[in-house]
């Protein structure tokens, strides 16, 4: 007989899967209109997901943004219920020659893993005893992303280093045999490597809207793309087995073998290909959809062998301002909408998984 416990401090017990639980490539005020990236452009607004939009940076500008979760999964005799909330990223970005060229320094997550899961198992030849499986810690990632622009076209790359500590446990416990031994198999691992990302954008002014001053402002039309191929990221890993049996005053071990003082591998990010459009009206309004492509089937590491099947994420938005100039607060406001359905390919049909709505 197998009892399954799960106790978790991210948004899904899913975090015990390849580097955890990955956290948004987007900013704020990308979020909130669904994720659109590509084609999206604001010059009081931070965009690193495409640098190319950096060219357009007005001033310079400091955005911090924080993540709050709720995540419910149910199966046909269990639930799970998990929240999470952090810090999402910092960012600075300022323009270096106004109108041609921007720059951003910009760190975020990029995955977190914090999950306790214990198996209790009744075996008839050895009795009761409990696996436990831990993981904790971090990826984070610090990038400087620079834009710059000539008329309408935008090109801008990003080189960030990537770093952070992933521990993982699994204890075989024998709570109720006293001769018996516990066991702990751990796994120390250590991060470093670079990554990096490259877009492109090009604005096409289509015509011009007569507002109530019977000033001509410009539409554009505007089309983006970004992405990065896979990348290596280094890792130093430290295995070992222990021995030990708990005390009244505390656990006492016994013996460590099986140390391998740091082994060291490569794990591998995959690669992602993101596209989109917009159209906009500088200051007052702007519609745009993102397609974006995960080669998660790319992942590959030694310290984790799970197997991923490639994502695309499709997303939907808008933003609206009355009238930003104005001295009525309300007016000044800027209001954004967006949507997204995620899905999963699975060799040439696709399947979509989910839908949900931002605002």
């Amino acid at each position: 007989m197998v009892v399954c416990t799960a106790f978790a401090q991210t948004p899904s017990p899913y975090a015990i899967y390849g580097l955890g639980y990955l956290r948004g490539d987007v900013f704020s005020s990308n979020r909130q209109m669904g994720g659109i990236s590509a084609a999206y452009h604001n010059p009081l607004s931070i965009n690193p997901t495409n640098p190319a939009t950096l060219a357009d940076i007005g001033l310079t500008t400091f955005e911090v943004g924080g993540d709050a979760d709720h995540v419910e999964i149910g199966t046909n005799d269990s639930s799970y219920t998990g929240d999470f909330g952090s810090v999402s990223h910092l960012a600075l970005a300022f323009p270096v020659k106004f109108g041609r060229w921007g720059a951003a320094i910009s760190f975020k997550p990029y995955s977190s893993v914090r999950y306790n899961f214990a198996r209790d198992i009744t075996d008839p030849q050895i009795g009761d005893f409990s696996e436990i499986y831990s993981g904790r810690g971090h990826l984070y990632t610090v990038m400087l992303s620079n834009g710059v622009k000539y008329k309408g076209f935008s090109l801008g790359a990003g080189l960030g280093f990537m770093f952070g500590h992933i521990d993982y446990s699994k204890i075989i416990f024998f709570p109720s045999s006293s001769g018996a031994l516990s066991s702990r198999n751990v796994s120390e691992n250590t991060y470093r490597g670079f990554v990096y990302n490259l877009g492109a954008q090009y604005q096409l002014k289509i015509t011009g809207s007569e507002r109530a001053s019977k000033k001509k402002d410009p539409i554009y039309f505007t089309i983006g793309a970004y992405g990065s191929s896979s990348v290596g990221i280094r890792v130093k890993s430290i295995n070992y087995w222990q021995r030990f049996d708990i005390r009244t005053n505390g656990e006492l071990v016994r013996d460590t073998i099986g140390n391998l003082i740091q082994q060291k591998s490569t794990t591998t990010i995959p690669a992602y290909l993101g596209s989109g459009i917009s159209f906009d009206l500088p200051g007052r309004w702007l519609i745009g959809a993102d397609f974006k492509y995960n080669f998660y089937s790319q992942f590959d590491s030694k310290t984790n062998k799970d197997a991923f099947a490639d994502n695309f994420r499709f997303s939907a938005g808008t933003e609206y301002s009355p009238d930003r100039y104005s001295k009525n607060f309300l007016k000044q406001m800027i209001y954004r909408v967006g949507g997204i359905v995620t899905g999963k390919q699975i060799g040439r049909a696709s399947c979509r998984e989910r839908v949900y709505v931002r605002v």
